[in-house]
């Protein structure tokens, strides 16, 4: 194989990692593995802690079979935990279209 390549997605819970995965998916000859494939949609790429919270409460309210219930004090502890990558590390990783 050529020209191979990982493309790992990360942030918080309800912050869309899952839908960007599905909008690159149809161009990047790949195999998507993803630990939310049992989990709906979540939308938007960036958002407040208080509308990841509030899309947390309906994915806790549907109770999916393998979907861990969230609770909102983890929520706010991985919020103050997660750092975002800056323009700087990003720049250290292939921005190749697909």
């Amino acid at each position: 194989m050529t020209g191979a390549r990982l493309i790992l997605i990360c942030g918080l819970p309800g912050s869309g990692k899952t839908t960007l995965a599905k909008e690159l998916e149809p161009g990047v000859p790949a195999i998507r593995l993803s630990p939310d494939e049992w989990k709906h949609d979540l939308g938007c790429l960036e958002a407040p802690v208080e509308e990841l919270w509030r899309r947390l409460q309906l994915r806790n309210d549907e109770a999916r079979p393998g979907a861990v219930p969230i609770k909102r004090g983890d929520l706010q502890k991985w919020a103050l935990r997660f750092e975002a990558a800056d323009a700087a590390e990003l720049a250290l990783f292939d921005h190749a279209s697909p």
